[in-house]
């Protein structure tokens, strides 16, 4: 096998056999599989990262990443088998409980299926006993804010309230074209779930406010049918209430938003 990865000279496709051999080496030595398994279905910028710190504070939880993301992980053979893979992952780490962060167009912009075969692979998870959290960020104009943010400072969580983040400049016409995107894929994944159980956490009502953080969790794990325990995460905000301190062309970025029908998420988080 070292020879192998040695005759190979294309770093990412190093990196790519690496990738794969770790997961067929779980689905062949690892028999047993979690007695619990979830899905965070959500879109970029709703806090997953967040809701993610807080779950894994529960010594059963084991919170993977977006497996289905190419830019991180490649493109798979078999989305079915991968996860069946990777869901093993938890068992490795001596955990009962086993979740991924899962956004509809990694399944079809990333991994190449169409919407209707997504939505086949999402029912038919459920069928298999995977229970959906669908983690939703109401205010698109603050979700497409917070991504234009991290684009321009290359921060995507903040671990101190003390850490000085600098102000962005914002082309109006990309957020609004974010924010349209936003609201685009809030309907697709909707329809995705068109019949099958779920249950809803909305971030601005139940992950903003700190407060919330352990009444939120407990609902989770009432819902996954496991213990309730404290719960705490480092993480914090990346942006501030006051826009004009995040945004350096505020008065433009405000003068195009009010005159769009995404006016009143101007004074909402």
């Amino acid at each position: 096998m070292k020879g192998l990865l040695h005759a190979i000279t294309s770093p990412r496709q190093r990196k790519y056999l690496k990738h794969m051999l770790a997961y067929l080496r779980l689905l062949i030595f690892w028999s047993s599989k979690p007695k619990t398994k979830f899905i965070v279905f959500t879109q970029s910028r709703c806090g997953s990262g967040l809701l993610a710190t807080l779950l894994m504070n529960h010594s059963d939880i084991f919170v993977d990443g977006e497996i289905f993301n190419s830019d991180q992980n490649f493109k798979v053979s078999s989305v079915r088998r991968y996860l069946e893979a990777r869901s093993r992952r938890s068992i490795a780490d001596k955990k009962d409980v086993y979740a991924f962060k899962l956004k509809l167009h990694h399944l079809t912009d990333h991994q190449g299926l169409s919407f209707d075969e997504a939505q086949t692979f999402i029912s038919s998870l459920h069928t298999q006993g995977w229970k959906i959290i669908y983690l939703r960020r109401n205010n698109f104009f603050r979700r497409s804010l917070s991504s234009l943010a991290a684009q321009q400072r290359g921060i995507r969580h903040v671990h101190s309230k003390s850490d000085k983040l600098q102000k962005i400049h914002v082309n109006p016409d990309t957020l609004l074209n974010r924010i349209k995107v936003s609201e685009k894929r809030v309907e697709l994944d909707q329809k995705a779930l068109e019949g099958l159980p779920h249950l809803l956490i909305e971030y601005e009502k139940e992950l903003l406010d700190q407060s919330k953080h352990s009444q939120t969790c407990n609902k989770i794990f009432e819902f996954l049918g496991i213990p309730t325990v404290e719960v705490e995460t480092k993480l914090t905000r990346t942006s501030a209430n006051d826009l004009s301190k995040i945004i350096e062309n505020f008065d433009e970025v405000k003068s195009v938003m009010e005159s769009s029908k995404y006016s009143d998420m101007l004074t909402s988080d």
